[in-house]
């Protein structure tokens, strides 16, 4: 875990200010909104190539490949703030919609696939510092649509008393994995083949005995023949 107390200063604070505040979307609990009054922090997409208009990142990947993005973190106060920078799992929200999930929830789906250059950084005060982050969608991932967010939580909630919030400033990863269907291993059509051989080998190893039996079928088929033709013979002469 890392700390870097740099950051570069922003400019035009004040009209900067709302156009951040506005882009960044505010993840509290589990409700998603739009920040109105200053936290004093903020986030969005560090500034590069593609639409950065939005409070989303919205990425493609190819299945068994990565990709790399970056958020800029914003601290409008004039103390040093510590951050943490991690993912979260899309989930559904009680009153509907999604929400990240806990911080303390298990990582399975597409959070997982993100990894933060720097889980810890200290921004200077009004000033803004970028991380980057890396999305890699495992090998044999299939196509399609995924979510997860983007969080950035200050690393000592505010509060008085036994009670304590954080807010946490997120914005939304879309990650579209691309790229043909992964090829399976047909493991049905690999024990019906080995069922088939079973009993191939089991008909060749027995040929000789079957033969055998039958041989012997045959045998007792026609002494019964003959044993009825000679109790109709003897039955004819009396």
């Amino acid at each position: 875990m890392s700390e870097r107390l740099i950051g570069r200063p922003i400019p035009a604070l004040a009209n900067l200010r709302l156009s951040v505040l506005v882009a960044a979307v505010f993840l509290t609990v589990a409700t998603s909104v739009v920040a109105q009054e200053p936290t004093g922090y903020a986030a969005r997409p560090a500034p590069g190539d593609g639409d950065r208009s939005s409070a989303r990142f919205a990425l493609s990947v190819e299945t068994g490949s990565s990709v790399s993005d970056a958020v800029e973190i914003f601290n409008l106060t004039d103390e040093p703030v510590s951050f943490d920078v991690y993912a979260a799992e899309a989930v559904l929200a009680t009153g509907g919609g999604l929400a990240p999930a806990s911080r303390d929830a298990e990582i399975g789906g597409a959070a997982a696939w993100i990894t933060v250059d720097q889980s810890t950084v200290v921004v200077a005060p009004r000033s803004s510092l970028i991380v980057r982050f890396t999305i890699h969608a495992p090998i044999g991932t299939d196509p399609g649509d995924q979510r997860a967010a983007l969080l950035i939580e200050p690393e000592r909630p505010t509060g008085t008393g036994d009670i304590a919030a954080s807010t946490r400033v997120g914005l939304w990863v879309d990650i579209k994995v691309v790229g043909e269907i992964p090829w399976r291993f047909p493991w049905i059509l690999v024990i019906v083949v080995l069922s088939l051989a079973v009993i191939a080998g089991l008909l060749y190893v027995t040929r000789d005995r079957r033969r055998r039996w039958l041989a012997d079928r045959r045998e007792e088929e026609a002494m019964l023949r003959d044993l009825r033709n000679r109790r109709r013979h003897a039955d004819g002469h009396r």
